[in-house]
């Protein structure tokens, strides 16, 4: 079973969305701290999902799912597959958090049902991994709503998450800017999601979807520590267009 990193320090990982156990394969054996199986985004089904988050762990890597809404049915089965932890989208407030948080843990922290399957190894290893889902599963949510930031103190003060990642497209277009990152609205409202951040001490987190060095560098100096490095179309588009250009 699969410790989970820590997110305190700066640390690195990439998000895959076509479902093929190969670019799984390929990826995982780089130098990644963790990996994101994305099931908002995309029409992969569980079924597929599962097969990736195999592979992820048998590479030793730790595994996220991005799921596409708050269910619980959902939640537990993703992590009855294997995957180490959720990353929940468009989170609003606390009691979402909170909600989350006991469809992932096993009573008395939360109301997990129980199911003997891969994450247990089928129930030979229930016990080992009733002690590791209490402290080693993560939680992190996608701040992507300037009203969420109005209240962001009732959520990093929960202790409930392992940390946050900006969505920012989604947060951009909630202010009606889409898009326009320079646009000093949007620049504050970083600005304000990372003084509060550091005051709770939550790691903060954000999603390079370019692989661009420099803006990576740039990130880790505003003081983000997860660092969402690229996804699988961009980095093959990317090589292809350094092939073909003219």
């Amino acid at each position: 079973m699969i410790k989970k990193p820590s997110f305190k320090k700066i640390n690195f990982g990439t998000w895959q969305t076509i479902a093929d156990e190969k670019i799984t394969e390929i990826i995982c054996d780089y130098p990644i701290n963790w990996i994101t199986f994305d099931l908002e985004h995309t029409s992969n089904s569980f079924e597929e999902i599962e097969k990736l988050i195999r592979i992820a762990n048998l590479k030793d890597v730790y595994s996220f799912v991005r799921i596409p809404k708050i269910d619980p049915s959902i939640i537990q089965k993703v992590l009855d597959a294997g995957s180490n932890g959720i990353i929940c989208p468009n989170i609003k407030n606390l009691e979402q958090i909170k909600q989350i948080h006991s469809y992932m843990h096993y009573p008395s922290q939360g109301i997990r049902g129980v199911g003997l399957s891969r994450a247990q190894f089928f129930g030979k290893n229930f016990k080992k991994y009733f002690n590791y889902q209490k402290s080693n599963l993560s939680l992190i949510v996608q701040i992507e709503d300037i009203a969420t930031i109005e209240k962001i103190d009732s959520i990093f003060k929960s202790k409930l998450i392992d940390g946050f990642i900006i969505g920012p497209y989604d947060l951009s277009c909630s202010m009606g800017i889409p898009g326009k990152f320079n646009n000093i609205k949007y620049k504050k409202a970083v600005k304000k999601l990372l003084e509060a951040a550091i005051a709770c001490k939550v790691p903060a987190g954000i999603h390079v979807i370019n692989p661009e060095k420099y803006e990576v560098n740039q990130r880790i100096k505003e003081g983000f520590k997860i660092i969402g490095y690229g996804l699988d179309f961009t980095m093959i588009k990317n090589v292809l267009e350094g092939l073909f250009k003219k």
